[in-house]
């Protein structure tokens, strides 16, 4: 009998963790991968002249608000869009039907 590992869903509040499905496995992925990115942003906006001046709501407004389109540019030179392929680094590739 072979020994299956089961990723579970740690949360200070649940003390009865469930496994994660696809989707979730899916979506943690994907947020180690953008952290670094969505941080990166945060520190380019800290050093635009003015923006240290705004509201703390009103920074975080504009953040929430462009972080995606950013980050769009940023992955743009990832996407071959002669394959339809998103080419994510040493994992595979991401094909967009």
């Amino acid at each position: 009998m072979g020994i299956s590992a089961v990723l579970l869903q740690a949360c200070p509040l649940n003390p009865n963790p469930q496994p994660l499905t696809g989707q979730q496995e899916l979506l943690q992925d994907f947020s180690k991968r953008f952290s670094p990115a969505i941080r990166g942003v945060v520190e380019f906006a800290k050093r635009i002249p003015g923006f240290a001046l705004l509201p703390q709501d009103d920074q975080v407004t504009l953040l929430k608000a462009g972080v995606f389109e950013v980050l769009l540019v940023r992955l743009a030179c990832l996407f071959d869009a002669q394959v339809s392929i998103w080419h994510v680094g040493c994992s595979p590739q991401i094909i967009l039907s």
